[in-house]
């Protein structure tokens, strides 16, 4: 699936808008640069003006920061976790590994993937779910009452035909708080402007 990109224009105080094409999804996200906020081309016939600028908003807050070291932490954290299990257990569990049969060997990294898998999971989503919240209240500041909530339920209405997939269990769980939670901080924050 090749994405093909459309045009450009600047917005939010310099930050640029890249629209790309990509088949069906209407989706929106910030690049770690700080500075491009990218689009699919979907969204923009998908939504209403105001709810698009909302979207784009909420990605504007991705962008701010605080938010960046927010998207920059769990790697950090993770390497230093394995360079610290590295360097502590190194001679250890090479001895270890080396004396028992490559089978055992085998079952025992293979074992321990999914463990890896889980933590980092976890992790991830620690840091991803206050940065969303955070990048919500960015765009809740800047928008009407009640257009975010609706927007994001449109969203997520639409973007729920796409088949079960790992990616999307990972966009919907761990990259995003799920849906009941964002409106719950959506409407406690709405109700005190």
């Amino acid at each position: 699936m090749k994405i093909m990109k459309l045009k450009e224009s600047k917005i939010l105080d310099g930050k640029k808008v890249i629209i790309k094409t990509k088949p069906a999804e209407v989706n929106a996200w910030a690049k770690l640069d700080g500075k491009t906020i990218i689009v699919t081309g979907r969204i923009k016939t998908f939504l209403n003006p105001k709810e698009y600028n909302s979207v784009l908003l909420h990605e504007a807050g991705h962008l701010t920061p605080f938010n960046q070291i927010l998207s920059i932490l769990p790697f950090l954290i993770s390497l230093s976790i394995a360079l610290w299990f590295v360097l502590t257990f190194n001679q250890e569990i090479i001895f270890f590994l080396l004396k028992v049969p490559a089978i055992i060997t085998f079952a025992i990294l293979i074992g321990f993937f999914p463990v890896l898998i889980l933590m980092g999971a976890i992790l991830e989503a620690l840091f991803c779910w206050p940065k969303e919240i955070l990048a919500d209240i960015h765009s809740l500041k800047r928008t009407e009452k009640g257009l975010l909530s609706s927007t994001l339920r449109k969203v997520y209405d639409y973007n729920d035909y796409i088949p079960f997939s790992i990616g999307k269990i990972y966009n919907k769980w761990i990259l995003h708080p799920p849906m009941f939670i964002r409106l719950w901080f959506i409407k406690k924050f709405e109700n005190k402007k």
